[in-house]
């Protein structure tokens, strides 16, 4: 029996779905056991997947194709031997005729006039205005509109980020932003959803090293993305490493590489089925408020006026650890709740009812 687990997140005065969870699964039909199968673009209504792989020891780019999202994979083809050799990273246009891709740090786009052409003459793409020295080489994607474009690199020591850069012409894009993410973690890379409202970044504590996949929204392409929220247990747990995310939103299907360690031949392909609620499935009249944001000692949540009948509480940091369980009553609306024992740095207080689990951040100062 397939498990569901419902998470629902409150971005902004907006409710939005992250993930219904599926059966999680290891492409073993593609995997390459010793090798690594990475870079994962997902499109054609999950019915085709490129990604890399390296038993050639040139970082090849592959596709397989399926009938229907129930059936395995098929077997993996070459695209292009000659073309897509010595990659760093790469993502296809939804329309599977333009890839942009890195090789040896230098970014490229090349096109094709349908599928079953060959591709044409790759065309270097400039990156202006990043401030300090870096290198940038993996986990490139683009807005619909091609006017925005998100990418990983790293500085000298070691450090890694996302950042945008937006359009200046065909071939230049100029550096807008380096994603936030909260302090002791760094971004590594990303992928937009296809409605450019969405990103899923994998996020890395500096910590423990552990990398999970993150949730980012906003709610139209003129806004900057929000407080990223940690994908469900399901998907982040079991294995340390959690990163290079694609999600097709036609076939709610996820892509992601784990790996047991952070070494580049670990790296393995997963999917599974995600889903995407209307607000309207939710209670209408339920509207949740945590003051005071940022708190030092006593946060106080109100669930206003709803008959949602409510059980417990969990608060979660940033990577998704429970730092803090509660039972409470919904009588008077209003539950008080003492964080001053939780360190400083961004929490995600998550509620749970018979059907669903709402989820909203605060910063503790």
């Amino acid at each position: 029996m397939k498990k569901i687990i419902l998470i629902v997140i409150l971005c902004s005065a907006s409710l939005i779905s992250i993930a219904q969870i599926g059966t999680i699964r290891a492409l073993n039909e593609i995997n390459a056991p010793y090798d690594a199968d990475a870079y994962p673009c997902v499109v054609n209504d999950g019915l085709t997947l490129y990604f890399m792989n390296n038993s050639s020891l040139n970082n090849d780019l592959y596709v397989s194709t399926r009938n229907s999202t129930s059936d395995l994979w098929g077997a993996k083809q070459l695209v292009e031997a000659n073309t897509f050799q010595n990659l760093n990273s790469f993502w296809i246009t939804d329309d599977e005729l333009t890839i942009y891709f890195f090789r040896n740090s230098t970014f490229y786009k090349i096109a094709r006039m349908t599928i079953s052409d060959a591709f044409g003459t790759p065309q270097a793409i400039a990156l202006n205005g990043y401030p300090t020295a870096t290198t940038f080489w993996f986990g490139p994607s683009l807005t619909q509109d091609k006017q925005e474009l998100y990418l990983g690199g790293s500085v000298s020591g070691g450090n890694q980020f996302a950042c945008r850069f937006t359009l200046q012409d065909s071939v230049t894009y100029n550096y807008a932003e380096t994603i936030t993410v909260p302090p002791g973690f760094q971004a590594r890379g990303g992928q937009l959803v296809r409605d450019d409202l969405h990103f899923l970044i994998p996020i890395q504590s500096l910590q423990t090293d552990s990398l999970k996949l993150h949730m980012m929204f906003r709610n139209s392409t003129s806004d900057l993305f929000e407080t990223p929220i940690a994908l469900h247990p399901s998907i982040n747990s079991g294995i340390k490493i959690q990163s290079q995310p694609s999600y097709d939103m036609q076939s709610d299907l996820l892509v992601w590489v784990r790996a047991s360690a952070d070494v580049w031949d670990a790296n393995q392909l997963y999917e599974v089925r995600l889903g995407v609620l209307n607000v309207e499935e939710l209670d209408e009249n339920l509207q949740i408020t945590l003051y005071p944001n940022p708190v030092r000692s006593e946060l106080t949540l109100n669930i206003g006026d709803t008959d949602t009948p409510f059980q417990n509480v969990i608060v979660t940091d940033a990577i998704g650890r429970e730092v803090l369980l509660s039972a409470f009553s919904t009588e008077n609306g209003d539950i008080k709740m003492d964080v001053s024992q939780l360190p400083e740095g961004v929490y995600f207080l998550s509620i749970t009812s018979k059907n669903e689990v709402i989820t909203k951040s605060f910063v503790k100062d």
